[in-house]
């Protein structure tokens, strides 16, 4: 065989081989992002519509006859409600007042609370702010290890991609 078609076909091999290289590349860390992405908006959902909930449901109790007679009987739906695991506080408050609170004893840094804000409806009427932090540490631990998986692929697969280039030369 000749030289320069023995060069031409190596060229062409390795043309080919690069840009397989580069699309699973791309296929690989498009998913890795996708994964990631999906989590995310998962996790936002989720804190989002449960927040929402939780403060209809202190809302419908607020406007219970028995808790205008007893203030505290609020804070125990509170402190009910935020015995959920994943639930880190609960605040309800009028203007600058504090009026009901839970916190959870659990040691938790600020990164990782997804705080949710919802109006403190009384017949019909606006008349506060309650506000849920939900701790976030399951979804972060899960973003990381896709993170870590998209990394581990991506390096396996360079060294598949710089194994095959070594045989070809």
């Amino acid at each position: 065989m000749e030289l320069g078609k023995v060069r031409q076909m190596v060229r062409s091999r390795f043309g080919f081989a690069v840009a397989i290289a580069v699309i699973s590349f791309i296929a690989i860390f498009g998913f890795g992002f996708m994964a990631f992405m999906a989590e995310r908006d998962v996790m936002i959902k989720n804190t989002t519509i449960r927040g929402r909930s939780i403060a209809k449901i202190l809302s419908i109790l607020n406007e219970d006859a028995a808790v205008h007679r007893d203030p505290k009987l609020l804070e125990r739906y509170t402190g009910e409600i935020g015995r959920e695991r994943d639930i880190v506080f609960i605040e309800i408050t009028q203007g600058n007042k504090l009026i009901a609170q839970y916190r959870d004893d659990r040691m938790t840094s600020e990164r990782v609370i997804r705080r949710v804000s919802s109006p403190l409806i009384f017949h019909g009427e606006n008349i506060g702010i309650i506000q849920v932090g939900f701790s976030i540490e399951q979804a972060h631990d899960n973003m990381y290890e896709i993170k870590k998986m998209t990394i581990i692929v991506g390096i396996l697969a360079l060294s598949f991609f710089i194994s095959y280039f070594i045989l070809l030369l």
